[in-house]
Order: structure tokens, then sequence, then C-alpha cells
């Protein structure tokens, strides 16, 4: 495996992490997941399929203060 590929985030592999979205988090290039979601679409999807609670997303789109543009495609 590639040396890029060797992630720890707090001394543990990403890898090792049981749920990984929800101790850790990860997001990279959204549009290039899905080119027609916006930022809130794209991290309520992980949050629906990661047993993450919907009130979350906007947590985190307010951490980030992405407010004004998280609906934005």
């Amino acid at each position: 495996m590639p040396e890029f590929w060797n992630i720890t985030v707090g001394g543990r592999h990403y890898r090792d992490y049981p749920a990984p979205l929800q101790e850790v988090g990860a997001l990279l290039e959204a549009r290039s997941l899905h080119p027609g979601w916006s930022a809130f679409k794209h991290l309520l999807g992980l949050a629906l399929t990661h047993g993450i609670a919907r009130r979350r997303v906007d947590e985190v789109i307010a951490l980030a203060g992405l407010e004004e543009v998280a609906h934005d495609t």
C-alpha cells in the first residue's frame, strides 16, 4: 500500500475505527462524489447511512461557517 494511504488520526489508523464517520469524520470534495448535490445533501447522506443524527449535519455546517453556501450546488 502506498505511503499516502497510511492515514492516522489521534495516533490510530482511520481504517481501525469501528465507526470512523461517528468518531473522526471526513469529507473529500463533495462534488467529486455527486456533482448535483450540495454540501448539505452530501453530509446528510453520510449521516443517514452511518447512524449519525440529522441535527449533527446542521451543527457541522455551522462549525465550518458554511450556512450561507451549504445548499448551493
